[in-house]
């Protein structure tokens, strides 16, 4: 069980589960295409195509069947089908890379200056596309620029402030494109700190899918 105020990443084709957690504690999740490239598609996208091809067969006990152009009979595992549908690519079990889930305590990282304004602490980068997850935190009057060279998460979990000029406060969100900037600042003296996730970068010749967030 992930203590309170920890962060759990699971990488693409690492296995876990069961996961448990007491009544009343809240996560944030955020799902998104992994290293290996395997295709991802947001609840409603995949809930939308499931009820499309209910039209075309039938989903029972966790498979997809139907008739083809030739009258056969074909059969699918549910979930492999409704993805592929969704996302137009073959789906396939990714090959592990890290054998266990990685847990970090933001608590035992330590904040380093990145401006008179602004600290930021890093906790994990992974090289093969970028993906990386790391802390900002902005204290007193005074704008701090952030320019996303990737696309990037930002989750408000702990004061208020304002980004590009709006008014951002505990459990507000952020989502940034590559070559976006936002400036934020904290309201008078106070702090604000800032959850940031920067999302894999597109493979070569490909796009970058969607990100989805979840509380």
């Amino acid at each position: 069980m992930t203590p309170e105020g920890g962060l759990l990443f699971i990488p693409s084709g690492t296995p876990y589960g069961p996961y448990e957690r007491p009544v009343g504690i809240e996560l944030l999740q955020v799902e998104f295409e992994g290293a290996d490239g395997s295709p991802f598609a947001d609840i409603d996208q995949l809930a939308a195509t499931r009820e499309q091809l209910s039209e075309q067969g039938t989903f029972e006990n966790g498979m997809f069947t139907w008739v083809d152009r030739d009258g056969a009979r074909q059969t699918q595992p549910e979930f492999r089908a409704v993805l592929e549908a969704a996302t137009g690519r073959p789906q396939a079990t990714p090959r592990t890379r890290y054998s266990v889930p990685i847990e970090l305590v933001p608590e035992h990282f330590s904040w380093m200056p990145i401006s008179s304004t602004a600290m930021a602490r890093e906790f994990v980068v992974f090289p093969e596309r970028g993906t990386r997850l790391w802390q900002l935190a902005v204290s007193g009057p005074g704008p701090h620029r952030v320019r996303a060279v990737q696309e990037t998460l930002l989750f408000v979990s702990s004061g208020a402030g304002r980004a590009n000029g709006e008014p951002i406060a505990e459990r507000d969100s952020v989502r940034l494109a590559a070559g976006d900037d936002i400036d934020s600042d904290s309201d008078s003296d106070s702090r604000i700190e800032l959850f940031a996730l920067d999302l894999p970068r597109p493979i070569e010749n490909g796009s970058p899918r969607h990100a989805e967030v979840q509380r």
